[in-house]
């Protein structure tokens, strides 16, 4: 009876371990899904700063049309908007 007890045990453990190894298995395709989704939106930026670049309105803000600070611009240089008007749209 001992030796069922145990084969009934493991074999409730590797039911368990292959639901986990689905679980994780999910959770990493979630994750690549996402990391592709965050590296698409980025390249589209770049891609949108360039253009900027050539048509010479790299560094102004996309909503207002001034200028954005150089400092902020080294820091994140596809970044086409101002904070100011970004928390002002967040409060209405």
């Amino acid at each position: 009876m001992a030796a069922v007890a145990r084969a009934s045990r493991w074999s409730w453990i590797r039911v368990g371990l292959a639901a986990c190894s689905r679980m994780d298995a999910m959770q990493d395709q979630a994750m690549a899904l996402e990391t592709a989704r965050r590296r698409e939106i980025e390249l589209k930026r770049i891609e949108s700063a360039l253009k900027r670049v050539e048509t010479g309105e790299y560094g102004d803000c996309l909503t207002c049309g001034d200028e954005i600070a150089k400092k902020r611009l080294a820091v994140r240089p596809v970044h086409a908007g101002l904070y100011r008007l970004r928390d002002i749209i967040r409060n209405l």
